[in-house]
């Protein structure tokens, strides 16, 4: 949970930002909780439906209400609660379906699917910024799979494999930060907790640079 210090001023424009963002994300989440089962239905194997986006919008979901209470944003017109209410009848129909054999095996085909195009940009140290969004939400997906699997010699291997590639791309801080400035230069990544190192890169690189 990000904590607000005492006489930090809160941007009102980014505020409004993430709630109408908020807004959207708890719209997609509930077409998707609505029509995954058919999806998983129609769709056998590694091919098809994946199950990474639900799981990855469900947490940026998460992200955004706790920032949006710790900056104290209830209002008359943006309740909270409401959208907590509307989230908790969804999770309930989504948990009985992430309980089922066929999700599962697909969060473990995409969990390594996700390891291998994230070992791929550490290799090469992200492909240029045109991709560069887009190889940072593999990144967020394989944390939101990681989830719901438990560990076993598989899934540790997997672990291992990020690690290596998290330690390479953390040693190249600094100089990422400065290849990709612009995408670090507003706040609109605020409310991904701090463990989401490689959405606080310049908060990272700064200690990195403490360091030496």
């Amino acid at each position: 949970m990000r904590i607000i210090k005492r006489n930090e001023k809160v941007n009102k424009k980014l505020i409004e930002k993430f709630k109408e963002e908020l807004k959207r994300e708890i719209t997609f989440y509930r077409e998707d909780v609505e029509n995954i089962e058919l999806r998983l239905k129609e769709t056998q194997g590694k091919n098809g439906y994946n199950v990474n986006p639900i799981l990855s919008d469900r947490s940026k979901i998460s992200f955004l209400l706790n920032y949006l209470k710790d900056t104290k944003t209830d209002t008359e017109t943006f309740n909270l609660k409401e959208y907590e209410k509307i989230l908790n009848f969804l999770d309930k129909k989504f948990e009985k379906i992430k309980q089922r054999k066929d999700f599962q095996e697909k969060c473990l085909d995409e969990l390594e699917t996700l390891a291998n195009n994230w070992t791929h940009t550490a290799q090469h140290t992200f492909s240029g910024p045109e991709n560069f969004m887009h190889d940072l939400e593999w990144r967020d997906e394989y944390e939101a799979i990681l989830k719901e699997l438990k560990d076993d010699k598989e899934i540790l291997k997997i672990k291992e494999k990020i690690k290596e590639a998290d330690k390479k791309l953390q040693k190249t801080a600094p100089q990422l930060l400065k290849r990709f400035h612009d995408f670090y230069e507003n706040s609109e990544w605020d409310y991904y907790p701090k463990s989401y190192w490689w959405r606080h890169l310049k908060e990272f690189a700064e200690k990195q640079e403490g360091k030496k």
